[in-house]
């Protein structure tokens, strides 16, 4: 609502309207590879996008590409997990459109928002032994932020695992904020070996990071790279913007009635009582059909029908809220009976008639 705190909707859905269902894999936060659970082969090419918990990435030209693994031009960047559903996208991919559908259950104001979420900035450290040589030795990480002296890591051995080169970026977190490490084509840490270091905490276009490798020996090539650029979550062209909810149809089973008339009455003098009618999920709802109401008092001990008092229901209105008021007299002293119905729908008749001729005249009963 938009003078309360945000509401998260749950039960909403967003299909992109070019993307074809392919099945399910299995998905390891920050892997170039996808482990498919069905044959895909004929299905999928290199090249395609792909669609996976809501994030776009592309099939590599490189890398096992069959009836078990996709491999991925960049890291996977959600959160691991099994069955995930993936889906080829469009292969324009530019100007295609989503349908999101929600049920919304409080009438009122609101303000909605759609807005493209985080993407974290991930970073690869790569180093490599010179030829015939061996790697050895210590580095560290150099961090540069404008208006800010330059930041380092604690030391950080050549054949580091990456817990223990997240821990040695630990002291850097005032300034980087929280990071997620892992280690790729180390099979022989003396010869290379990468990291690729997630920003999780900082939002945006993060500065590269640098390598101080005074301490390292038999190096021969120092790489690093940005693998996937930092975006802040914003709002999409129109948004945010105001719509307003309305109450549904009238449900008989949530909506109330109130008012003195309910509780006592004089006889042969004018009671008063309100009905509020509201819909299924309990939303205040104007009474605009009031017509499809009927309100029957008749006294509890007797079946004379010639001291039953039942009338219509009329629209009225108080400090500008709008419910139903009935207005009754009843006739004898004693307990009474109120019996309140709405007509959930109406029956509808169709008399056809046909003629042997051209000319129409005469009635019917």
């Amino acid at each position: 609502i938009a003078s309360f705190f945000p509401i998260k909707i749950s039960d909403w859905t967003m299909t992109s309207n070019e993307w074809d269902y392919i099945g399910t894999v299995n998905a390891e936060h920050l892997s170039y590879n996808l482990s498919t659970n069905g044959n895909f082969v004929g299905l999928l090419s290199r090249g395609d996008k792909i669609v996976v918990l809501k994030m776009e990435y592309t099939i590599s030209s490189t890398g096992v590409l069959d009836a078990s693994n996709i491999p991925i031009t960049t890291p996977f960047m959600g959160e691991s997990g099994h069955n995930v559903d993936l889906y080829r996208a469009g292969k324009m991919c530019l100007t295609g459109s989503h349908t999101v559908a929600y049920t919304p259950k409080v009438s009122g104001s609101y303000q909605i928002d759609i807005k493209i979420p985080n993407t974290p900035e991930v970073q690869q450290v790569a180093v490599s032994a010179a030829t015939d040589s061996e790697l050895s030795g210590t580095f560290t990480i150099v961090y540069l932020q404008p208006g800010f002296d330059p930041i380092s890591s604690d030391s950080i051995s050549f054949d580091s695992t990456a817990e223990d080169f997240e821990i040695a970026l630990r002291n850097m977190s005032d300034i980087i904020g929280s990071v997620e490490v892992s280690r790729h084509n180390c099979a022989s840490p003396a010869i290379s070996c990468s990291w690729n270091v997630t920003f999780l905490s900082f939002h945006g276009d993060s500065n590269m990071i640098l390598l101080n490798k005074s301490q390292l020996g038999g190096v021969g090539d120092v790489e690093i790279q940005e693998l996937v650029k930092g975006h802040i979550s914003k709002s999409i062209i129109g948004m945010p913007r105001t719509i307003d909810v309305s109450a549904g149809d009238i449900d008989p089973s949530m909506t109330t009635a109130f008012g003195k008339g309910l509780v006592k009455a004089k006889a042969g003098e004018k009671s008063t009582f309100s009905i509020q009618p509201k819909d299924g999920y309990g939303n205040d709802k104007q009474c605009e059909s009031s017509d499809l109401f009927y309100s029957a008092i008749y006294p509890e001990a007797k079946n004379d029908d010639s001291t039953v008092v039942s009338n219509n229901v009329e629209s009225s209105q108080q400090e500008n809220i709008d419910f139903c008021s009935f207005n009754y007299v009843p006739l004898t002293s004693g307990f009474h009976t109120v019996a309140i119905v709405y007509a959930t729908s109406r029956e509808r008749q169709v008399i056809t008639t046909n003629y042997d001729g051209v000319v129409r005249a005469g009635t019917f009963k």
